[in-house]
């Protein structure tokens, strides 16, 4: 399993797209070479090529080949993690060309062969002899991993294992998803179970809050200095739901006639159903709605866009009527302004 990557500065969506046609123009001529040097075992002797082209796109990028589930090969650019990567990560897939029998493209490392052995700095991991310990907690498991290799590495090597081997039984995007808590342990923890057996304990969590692959929504209520807050909010409130969404606009409706606990009196209940109706129409295509938190006299939408769609939500915010509403948009690729809600 090949990890390579770099570090450096962001760029503009201008710079991004010259990069990209660049990066392209490069793979076109030296895909088929690519391709021969996998059988051959000779990939590495172009490690330092590919890296470099990777590089040019942003230095932090992370890039993999691998084994295709519908062609032969693929390669994976990733941000590794990095949220604010995860945006040139998946506009690289998208302006990548078609998949065909040789090559795919993906932003997400796959799941991959749980027969295979990780190697990284001085240490080898079968995966075949890791195990692991999984625990509920609300909507995700958290989930504790060992290896006897763990001994003999240091800290921040453990917790890069840990990781990729989520990633190879689970895949970057299910684990960035639904794991909440990663640890590893220096010796076998009781009641622990083979590293394949992971995806079958987390099947039972994603079918009852994910059902047919639908992320479900949950509401909680809480009690503040300021009365109750009632939330309502996605299952799992993660950026890698949606790489694109990088920037929060918070559009909050004050009510008119809120009651003594600062919750929508019946006068508002009309304005609040029509603002739901005009909002739901803005944000159709351009974003998503993740979260709806009510309390203290108001109703705060929790939205994610792409830059584009958060300046057209703003202009269209503006001319809605009804509701007294005040909209407010920032740059979030972290999702942190919904964190408090996360469980």
């Amino acid at each position: 399993m090949g990890l390579f990557r770099k570090r450096e500065r962001e760029t503009t969506d201008a710079e991004l797209s010259a990069k990209l046609e660049e990066f392209w123009r490069w793979w076109d001529s030296a895909a088929g070479e690519l391709a021969d040097a996998v059988p051959a075992g000779r990939l590495a002797e172009h490690a330092d090529v590919v890296s470099e082209r990777v590089n040019a796109i942003h230095p932090e990028l992370a890039w993999e080949f691998g084994p295709g589930i519908h062609s032969k090969h693929q390669l994976t650019v990733t941000a590794s993690g990095d949220p604010a990567l995860r945006r040139i990560a998946r506009r690289w897939r998208r302006s990548a060309p078609r998949s065909d029998r040789t090559w795919s493209y993906y932003d997400m490392r796959l799941p991959g062969s749980l027969d295979a052995v990780l190697r990284i700095e001085d240490a080898e991991v079968a995966f075949a002899d890791v195990r692991v310990v999984a625990e509920r907690r609300a909507t995700g498991l958290d989930v504790t991993v060992y290896h006897p290799v763990f001994t003999a590495v240091p800290a921040e090597v453990r917790g890069q294992i840990a990781f990729l081997c989520l990633d190879a039984a689970l895949g970057e995007e299910t684990t960035e998803l639904w794991i909440g808590e990663i640890d590893w342990a220096l010796e076998e923890p009781a009641g622990s179970s083979p590293l394949a057996e992971l995806p079958a304990m987390l099947a039972l969590v994603t079918q009852e809050y994910a059902p047919e692959g639908k992320m479900g929504w949950l509401v909680a209520e809480a009690r503040t200095p300021h009365g109750p807050m009632l939330v309502r909010c996605l299952n799992r409130l993660s950026p890698v739901q949606a790489p694109d969404l990088d920037h929060h606009v918070a559009i909050t409706a004050e009510f008119r006639a809120a009651t003594s606990a600062g919750m929508p009196g019946p006068r508002d209940e009309s304005d609040l159903a029509d603002l739901e109706r005009a909002l739901s129409a803005a944000v159709d295509g351009v974003g998503q709605v993740v979260a709806v938190q009510t309390g203290g006299g108001s109703r705060t939408f929790h939205v994610y866009a792409d830059n584009k769609g958060a300046d057209d939500l703003k202009t269209k915010v503006r001319t809605f009527s009804g509701a007294r509403v005040r909209v407010h948009a920032a740059p979030d690729p972290s999702w942190d302004a919904v964190r408090p809600f996360r469980v």
